[in-house]
């Protein structure tokens, strides 16, 4: 779902970056920019993206990475991806605002998960996030917010009045073909173009109930206190671990992303007092049963983008206390790292959206 578009420059938006740049180089990463804005058309594109902007590692195999590089080094011979990793970082995050700012939503949710609750930080100095939120929220209010359709009116016939009057110099098969033609052809015109406005309406009518009804998906699974992903009270799951169940069930009800405007906030009423105590994903994972685990998290492989499946699945695979280290090294951040419960479910929110959407394996 894309979203009211907003101004990006570029020349300005890489000059914040590099200040001391040349005009040739500027005018280089311009034509870059512009040729792989061009480019970028599938989720796996946009992980990729993502993975640079944040100084991660991108798979050897990456589609998105041999344009990146061979259209790069059209205006840099010797650009690499290895030995400059902030300099691609810059590029992809660059590319990545781009998007935001023409309204991609699903962009967004890929970025503020990567983001992991800002335990990463994007080669803009860190504006990406920022720039993710506010494209979601934007989102989120417009589908709330959609304008009031116009009148619908059967299109105007075209003057077919020569057509007739060459009937009144005699009743010929050419005269009567070709008004015939005529008439056909207008009414097979204004039938279409009923029938896309008509189509457009309907379709409005169908987001809108669509917007309504996950709104009230949410609603009641809050007054509920019920896990669908559990199959029990929300009540009965561990404190420390209820952001992920929250997190999970919360994602399974979206139909659209990024869902209604209030769902961060639904999510965070839902683990009460408590929400802004701080804890850690190793604390959060470990409080659960390894069933409940499974029953809410199916595995994925692209566990570097996102740390709390790549956590439950470190945790199933290999006991309490044991999978630390393994998640350092595959995610570069740490299962020890102070966050908040309402932190964690919305991360926890943002990465089975991805998943479901298919935005992410």
């Amino acid at each position: 779902m894309n979203v009211e578009a907003h101004p990006f420059n570029f020349t300005d938006a890489y000059r914040t970056l590099q200040p001391t740049a040349s005009r040739e180089a500027v005018a280089a990463r311009e034509s870059s920019h512009g040729e792989l804005m061009k480019q970028i058309k599938l989720p796996t594109h946009v992980l990729d993206l993502c993975r640079l902007a944040f100084g991660m590692t991108i798979p050897a195999q990456s589609e998105l990475g041999r344009s990146f590089v061979a259209e790069v080094r059209k205006g840099d011979l010797q650009f690499s991806l290895t030995h400059d990793r902030a300099e691609a970082g810059r590029i992809a995050a660059l590319l990545l605002a781009d998007r935001l700012a023409r309204g991609s939503t699903q962009d967004a949710i890929a970025v503020l998960a990567t983001s992991f609750a800002g335990q990463r930080a994007s080669a803009d100095e860190d504006g990406l996030t920022d720039l993710a939120g506010h494209c979601r929220a934007r989102s989120a209010r417009g589908r709330g917010h959609a304008g009031r359709p116009g009148a619908i009116a059967y299109p105007n016939a075209p003057d077919r009045s020569s057509l007739i009057a060459a009937l009144d110099q005699g009743v010929t098969p050419p005269a009567v073909k070709a008004l015939l033609e005529a008439m056909i052809a207008d009414g097979q015109a204004g039938g279409e173009g009923l029938a896309k406005v008509v189509t457009t309406v309907v379709q409005g009518l169908f987001n809108e109930n669509q917007r309504l009804a996950e709104e009230v998906d949410l609603l009641w699974w809050h007054i509920g206190d019920w896990s669908e992903c559990l199959g029990r009270p929300i009540a009965h799951v561990p404190e420390a671990g209820r952001g992920l169940i929250a997190g999970a069930d919360l994602a399974a009800m979206i139909r659209v992303l990024p869902g209604p405007y209030g769902t961060t906030g639904i999510l965070r009423r839902s683990l009460g007092q408590d929400a802004e105590q701080s804890m850690t994903l190793r604390e959060a994972v470990e409080a659960l049963d390894p069933d409940d685990l499974k029953r809410a998290y199916a595995s994925c492989t692209d566990t570097d983008i996102l740390p709390v499946h790549a956590a439950v699945q470190l945790c199933l695979d290999r006991g309490h206390g044991a999978w630390g280290q393994a998640f350092e090294k595959a995610c570069g951040v740490s299962s020890e790292a102070p966050l908040t419960r309402h932190k964690i479910a919305l991360q926890a929110f943002w990465e089975r959206s991805l998943v479901k959407h298919g935005w992410a394996k």
